[in-house]
C-alpha cells in the first residue's frame, strides 16, 4: 500500500463533500446541517483565492480515500 498526498482539483470536490457531510454530526462542531452542493462549491471557489489555504487528496492506487485540509492554523484530516 503507497499512500499519497495530491493537490486537490476540482474533480474531488464531490469526495470532500461527500466526506464532509458523512462526519458533521460527530466532528465538526460548527457545522450543524449537511452541507449543499451549492453551498461546498461556493466554499471551495472562495478558498482558492486564500493565501491561508492548503488541501490534499490522499490517494491509494489512483483512488481517493483521505481528505487534508490547513486553514490558517486550523489542521483537518478526515479518512
Amino acid at each position: 500500500m503507497e499512500i499519497k498526498l495530491i493537490n486537490v482539483r476540482e474533480e474531488h470536490w464531490d469526495f470532500i463533500l461527500s466526506l464532509r457531510n458523512e462526519f458533521f454530526e460527530h466532528s465538526f462542531y460548527e457545522q450543524v446541517h449537511a452541507i449543499s452542493k451549492d453551498e461546498h462549491y461556493e466554499y471551495m471557489k472562495k478558498q482558492t483565492t486564500n493565501p491561508n489555504f492548503y488541501q490534499w487528496v490522499a490517494v491509494n492506487d489512483n483512488l481517493p480515500i483521505g481528505y487534508v485540509r490547513i486553514l490558517a492554523h486550523d489542521i483537518n484530516i478526515m479518512v
